[in-house]
C-alpha cells in the first residue's frame, strides 16, 4: 500500500539524466524581464492548511538570506495575522540533516538558531496546531 501523502520525488538520474540540466527550470533565462537586479526565486516546499500557509527555504550554508529573498519573505510574512510563515533551514539537503533554523513571522526574521532534522519536524507540526487553533479563534 503506497502512502498517499508521500511526496517523493519520482526522478532516477541514472536513467534520466541530471534533473538539474534535464528539468530545473531556467530561471535566469527570465531575468530580463523585470527590472534592475530584480530575478525570480524558487521555493523549496510549501504548504496550504486551513487558509494559511508555510513556506520552506533550504540553504545549504549559514549566512545571510539574499536581499531579495529575505525582502520577499518579511513582506509574504507581514500578510494578514500571521497568515503566511518562512521556515529558513540549513542543512544537507542528500541526508535532510539540518544546522540551523530561522523563522519569518508577522514581517521578522529571527536569528538563526542551531537545530536538527526534529527540531524543523517539531517546527512544522507545531504550525499546524497553530493553523488549526488560529482558524477556530477567526470562524
Amino acid at each position: 500500500m503506497t502512502n498517499h501523502k508521500a511526496n517523493v520525488m519520482r526522478w532516477d538520474c541514472e536513467k534520466q539524466g541530471c534533473f538539474n540540466v534535464k528539468m530545473r527550470v531556467k530561471l535566469n533565462l527570465l531575468f530580463d524581464c523585470f527590472p534592475g537586479a530584480i530575478g525570480l526565486s524558487d521555493l523549496d516546499g510549501f504548504v496550504e492548511y486551513q487558509n494559511k500557509f508555510l513556506i520552506l527555504e533550504w540553504k545549504s550554508f549559514l549566512g545571510d538570506i539574499p536581499t531579495g529573498q529575505r525582502i520577499a519573505f518579511e513582506r509574504f510574512s507581514s500578510v494578514g495575522d500571521g497568515t503566511i510563515t518562512v521556515i529558513g533551514i540549513v542543512g544537507n539537503a542528500e541526508d535532510m540533516s539540518v544546522t540551523h533554523l530561522c523563522r519569518f513571522s508577522r514581517g521578522h526574521q529571527t536569528p538563526w538558531k542551531a537545530a536538527t532534522f526534529q527540531d524543523l519536524h517539531k517546527m512544522c507540526v507545531q504550525w499546524v496546531h497553530w493553523a488549526r487553533n488560529a482558524t477556530r479563534t477567526n470562524q
